[in-house]
Order: C-alpha cells, then structure tokens, then sequence
C-alpha cells in the first residue's frame, strides 16, 4: 500500500513538474526563441492592428464581401450550368497575386539577406507557369481547329489570361467555367489538356506556396 502511494506521489510530482516547464515554455521568448505565448502575443497583436483599421476601410472591404456573395448568388440563380465559383475563384488569385508582392516587399523591408531567396521564389515558379500556359495555349491552338476559332475570336482575354498565369497556372481553367454562358469562358480545351492544368496547379503549390511558407 505504501508503494502504491509513493509511486502516485511521484506520478503526480512528475506531472506538476511537465506543467510548470510548459508554462515556462508558453511565457518564454528568451532569446527569441518562438514560442507558444509569443506566437499568442502576435497573433493579438495583428488582431488589434486590423481592427485599428479605418472604419471605412472596413466598410469598403465588406461592401465587397457582399458585392461577390450577391453577384455569385445572381449568376448561380441565372445560370446555373455555369462554375459560378469562378467569382471567387478569380477574387482568391487576385488577392493571393497582391499577398506575393507584399511578400516579396516586406522581406525586403525586414531582413534584406532575404531579398534573394524571396525573388527566387516568386519569380521561379512565374517562369514555370507562363511557359506552361503558353505551351498549353500554342498545342491546344494547333490541335484543335475550334480552339483555333476561339482563339481568334478572344485573342485579347487569352493573351491576358496567358499572361496571369504567371502568378498562378490555375488562372487558365477559369476560361472552361461557362461563367455567364459567356463565349469568353466556354475555351474547348479538351481532356488532356485540363488534367494537365490541374497537375500543374498542384505542383505550383509546391515550387510555390512552401518555400514561400519555409521563408516565413
């Protein structure tokens, strides 16, 4: 009986002894070490810093939320055969195109010994991507005589899409969804060619969106 009790003191001495190093963990940032408490400290502090905004910012920003909520829920209503997800689709690329440049700008900013590494993450994966979208766009050109027609007809909007590709491959199959039942987003490309561009959007997640995360 008195093993027993020695053995639960000592199970218990030991957990108090976890908890207490834990807590020294959470409240620590000696050194600069990143540590839980310092990784809440941030995240608080990013939080004020965006409620700080200016109110009208804030309002502009959820004007816009609902601008797309409401033009997604008209499109979806008034053409439903249509990828109406494609509202959002085109907003998360816009928004991760913008976040690229911040990226880009703020290591310069903060740790310049960064400046390389960052460019080379951005800029490797935009040469990848824009030579892919022009391969993709030149084959399926000389393969097929009705991307052929469409492209003569939408010359422009596939010379821009091409060229938004860069930031991320993902922005050409925006040009399959049907959105509005609009000629301009009705490209035949056919099978091989869209299983192509959902290859390379998973491997630009990994030329791209991890060394960007292993930099941060």
């Amino acid at each position: 009986m008195d093993k027993i009790i020695t053995n639960a003191n000592e199970i218990l001495k030991y957990q108090e002894n976890n908890a207490l190093l834990f807590k020294r963990q959470i409240n620590s940032t000696a050194n600069g070490n990143f540590t839980f408490g310092s990784f809440l400290n941030e995240a608080r502090n990013e939080v004020l810093t965006i409620t700080k905004l200016n109110p009208i910012i804030l309002f502009m920003i959820g004007g816009f939320i609902i601008s797309l909520v409401g033009f997604y829920i008209y499109a979806r209503k008034q053409f439903p055969d249509g990828r109406s997800t494609v509202i959002f689709t085109f907003t998360l690329f816009a928004v991760d195109m913008c976040l690229d440049i911040v990226f880009l700008v703020n290591n310069v900013m903060a740790v310049p010994t960064l400046f390389l590494p960052s460019l080379i993450a951005l800029l490797g994966p935009a040469g990848f991507n824009i030579l892919f979208a022009f391969v993709i766009m030149i084959q399926q050109t000389c393969s097929q005589d009705k991307f052929s027609e469409w492209i003569c007809r939408h010359s422009c909007i596939a010379t821009i899409f091409t060229l938004f590709s860069a930031f991320h491959i993902e922005v050409l199959r925006l040009l399959t969804s049907n959105f509005l039942h609009s000629d301009v987003f009705n490209a035949p490309f056919n099978c091989k060619a869209q299983k192509c561009l959902f290859i390379a959007g998973l491997f630009n997640v990994i030329i791209e969106d991890l060394p960007q995360f292993i930099i941060l």
